[in-house]
């Protein structure tokens, strides 16, 4: 898996780290958000590809192979990055999905992991009233 992650070049190496804190399935909207890498979406996507890291799923999706890759890169994260990176990932989601109760989970769970209750606890709150009209009830208690 190493050797894997070394074909991977150095600039990408940056965006799958992000990637990586934001799940298995690559939500592309948001790896593409403020594009600002040297290199095309399409060179980093077949660049990581290419390396066996990510591979195509159904529809437009993209996936990591196997969730260990995406441990192994997450693992090479100290905890003051990966903070870093949680805070830019649920700014990130702020910023694409304004306001979309299907976020609010995940941005409790970004915000959290990036030291901040403040944003962990309003996403909480917002979130709980979904989960009950959804008849979530266990996850609606736990939000709240």
């Amino acid at each position: 898996m190493a050797r894997r992650l070394e074909r991977v070049p150095y600039e990408a190496r940056q965006l799958l780290t992000l990637a990586a804190v934001l799940g298995r399935k690559l939500d592309l909207a948001l790896l593409q958000h403020d594009w600002v890498w040297r290199m095309t979406w399409g060179q980093w996507l077949l660049g990581v590809s290419n390396a066996a890291i990510i591979h195509p799923a159904e529809g437009n999706q993209w996936v990591f192979a196997h969730e260990k890759l995406r441990r192994v890169v997450l693992g090479q994260l100290s905890p003051f990055r990966l903070q870093e990176l949680h805070a830019r990932a649920a700014e990130r989601i702020e910023a694409v999905y304004p306001e979309a109760p299907a976020y609010y989970e995940k941005l409790a769970f970004h915000w959290r992991e990036a030291g901040e209750p403040g944003g962990e606890f309003h996403y909480l709150e917002l979130g709980g009233p979904q989960l009950l009209r959804t008849s979530a009830y266990r996850e609606a208690i736990e939000s709240y």
